[in-house]
């Protein structure tokens, strides 16, 4: 899961055409950096993204995270408001082969989980753990964290 850093204050200082057009830069720019067989990469409300990549095993999941954290970053889309000075994005990951207790019900929570202590750990970085039999990650009630209100996610959406 994908969160662009501080995107309301984005869109309250450059406007909503310029925060229409920034989310589809930053998508691209996720498209051009995921593996190509067969990774998708979609909307998953305002300014987050998820990406499902199908046979990836953590060490490629959070390869690949922090290649799109890095090329997003190299944008260098300008943003005012926060010290980086750039849009950047903040990920959390997860992974798991599915079984009868591990089903891929439980990615979105975990994703979400890791994206939420990475927000209160900074923002512009990656976190996550694989979700593995007896080490179920613990999933915390989703907390505000500021410029970004709980429950803000919406259905899927293409890019």
């Amino acid at each position: 899961m994908i969160d662009v850093d501080h995107f309301k204050l984005y869109n309250d200082h450059y406007g909503h055409i310029a925060g229409d057009a920034c989310p589809r830069r930053v998508a691209a720019t996720l498209g051009q950096s995921v593996r190509q067989e067969g990774d998708l990469v979609a909307r998953y409300g305002g300014e987050e993204f998820v990406i499902i990549m199908p046979g990836a095993d953590i060490d490629i999941v959070r390869t690949v995270a922090e290649r799109l954290r890095r090329a997003v970053e190299a944008l260098q889309e300008p943003h005012e408001r926060p010290s980086a000075g750039v849009v950047t994005v903040t990920v959390g990951v997860a992974a798991l082969v599915p079984s009868g207790r591990f089903t891929t019900d439980k990615l979105i929570p975990a994703a979400d989980a890791a994206l939420y202590e990475a927000k209160r750990n900074g923002r512009n970085q990656v976190r996550g753990e694989p979700i593995a039999p007896g080490r179920v990650p613990d999933l915390p009630e989703r907390r505000a964290v500021a410029g970004h209100p709980v429950g803000s996610t919406g259905a899927f959406r293409s890019c």
